[in-house]
């Protein structure tokens, strides 16, 4: 994976940072777990702007980089339904990087429900794919809407 894929990856942990400051916890503690699986579905939490987008913003990162890691298990239609919520959450001062990440992420979902019909990882016929993914999430103009988002949250985001 090229160095601006790892953008990736280090602004799902900003953004896990800024989930942690700034959201809220939810009052529903009749929802148990068993202990909390990679499974779980990530919940947009409600707050102010900046708590919504980076909660927004984790929500997709975190279903993209779960498929990335096992596409054979990803559920296209909840990317879709998070990047729908997200695009409804973001601050607008945010809002045209919002909508290229969002936009690359649907992207790369549906390859990503290619790859996991065809397969999965392990299946050659699908490396022109997997090529295909990482030359979305390395292009220049994603890697700066990244940047731009990273940048906001932390700095617009955190007391």
């Amino acid at each position: 994976m090229g160095r601006k894929t790892f953008r990736v990856c280090a602004s799902l942990l900003v953004v896990v940072a800024l989930s942690a400051c700034g959201g809220s916890s939810s009052d529903d503690s009749s929802n148990s777990n068993d202990g909390g699986s990679a499974d779980d579905d990530v919940e947009i939490v409600k707050g102010n702007d900046c708590v919504t987008g980076a909660s927004a913003f984790n929500a997709v990162n975190q279903e993209i980089l779960r498929a990335l890691g096992m596409p054979e298990n990803f559920d296209l239609d909840k990317l879709k339904d998070n990047i729908k919520k997200a695009k409804a959450a973001v601050p607008s001062q945010i809002e045209s990087e919002f909508a290229l990440f969002a936009d690359t992420y649907g992207e790369v979902g549906e390859i990503l429900a290619a790859i996991a019909d065809n397969g999965g990882l392990l299946n050659v016929a699908n490396s022109a794919k997997v090529d295909e993914i990482e030359s979305k999430l390395e292009n220049d103009s994603f890697g700066a809407a990244m940047d731009r988002l990273q940048k906001f949250f932390l700095e617009e985001c955190i007391p």
